[in-house]
């Protein structure tokens, strides 16, 4: 079963909100990392469910000493045409330089929930800021400022007809391609972000998001990039 988090006044801990489109309930964190990795795994498509602090996994130590650990985030997804794609993936969220000083204690605990995963079909991962705060969290924390607007301008469909025409473009080609004027290439950009955020275009979000980056009328492919 899982776990319930407690309130700490001494590390950053609250609740991630999903966006109305997402099938499962806000999600609590303990650590402004955890945050983070939630938000990230919440922009993927196909994720289906997000639980904090899932189960408690019963273990023996080296000694034959009962032991317990308890995961931080469990994230479940939708069935996938990818046949490498887990089921589920099981997390232990930790600084890197928190992580090394307890690694001794931390250690056997890990193996235990890599060993309950894969009987489950699951995998199991340890993320640290090296693999959460990366370029794709910057770019989603930029978008879902854009995520609820919405898309009611004529701009919708210029963008899509250009995209249909010439399938791929950087976006300043395409504001370029859909505007006439400078008032107009900030609503046409406004749309364009829009888009993006609400999954009608898709770009590399693995790479900072600029001008120069490259966008797409939205394909499923491309989806399954996120580090995970």
């Amino acid at each position: 079963m899982s776990r319930a988090i407690k309130a700490n006044h001494l590390t950053v801990t609250g609740v991630v909100q999903n966006p109305a489109f997402r099938v499962t309930k806000g999600v609590p964190f303990e650590s402004s990392l955890e945050r983070d990795l939630i938000i990230m795994a919440q922009w993927h498509h196909g994720v289906k469910r997000i639980t904090a602090q899932p189960v408690t996994i019963e273990f023996k130590d080296k000694l034959g000493k009962d032991r317990v650990y308890t995961p931080d985030l469990l994230v479940e997804y939708c069935p996938q045409p990818d046949p490498s794609w887990p089921q589920a993936v099981l997390y232990e969220v930790k600084y890197r330089k928190d992580l090394w000083a307890d690694w001794k204690r931390l250690r056997p605990k890990l193996s235990a929930a890599r060993k309950w995963a894969h009987e489950r079909g699951w995998h199991f991962k340890i993320m640290t800021e090296v693999e959460i705060r990366i370029p794709y969290l910057d770019n989603i924390m930029w978008l879902r400022g854009y995520r609820d607007n919405h898309l009611q301008s004529p701009a919708v469909a210029m963008i899509e007809q250009f995209l249909k025409v010439i399938e791929e473009a950087d976006i300043e080609t395409v504001i370029a391609a859909c505007s006439r004027d400078e008032k107009t290439k900030a609503i046409v950009l406004g749309v364009l972000w829009t888009m993006l955020a609400q999954g009608y275009l898709g770009t590399d979000l693995l790479e900072p998001l600029r001008m120069d980056s490259t966008v797409w009328l939205r394909r499923p492919e491309y989806d399954r990039k996120w580090p995970r």
